[in-house]
């Protein structure tokens, strides 16, 4: 009877990354960097393959964004995003911060 069972010796090919794998150490690895890459949390906003609906999208996330944060108190005290943003919008902290400031978002195309 005929197996298929191939030997592989797994343990001889150089790995894609190794934990203990930093720039300029001389573990071998194919990839010296292990990262998440950017990571936006908005990514429905911010790809589309269509040029034209990716526009739409960011002019009306902007807008949103610049009419919210004329909305509130204009006192130094922060105002808490979940009055403004009813899940509708995630926001990263970089966005946050601007709004707290109170930063007018432009589109640059």
């Amino acid at each position: 009877m005929k197996r298929n069972n191939s030997e592989n010796d797994w343990n001889n090919l150089i790995p894609l990354f190794t934990q203990d794998n930093k720039p300029g150490s001389t573990t071998e690895a194919i990839f010296e960097l292990v990262t998440n890459g950017v990571s936006t949390k908005m990514d429905e906003w911010f790809f589309d393959f269509n040029e034209n609906t990716l526009l739409e999208k960011v002019s009306f996330l902007i807008d949103w964004f610049n009419n919210q944060k004329n909305k509130g108190d204009v006192s130094e005290r922060k105002i808490p995003m979940t009055d403004f943003a009813a899940s509708k919008i995630k926001f990263t902290t970089e966005l946050e911060d601007k709004f707290q400031k109170r930063s007018e978002l432009k589109l640059i195309s």
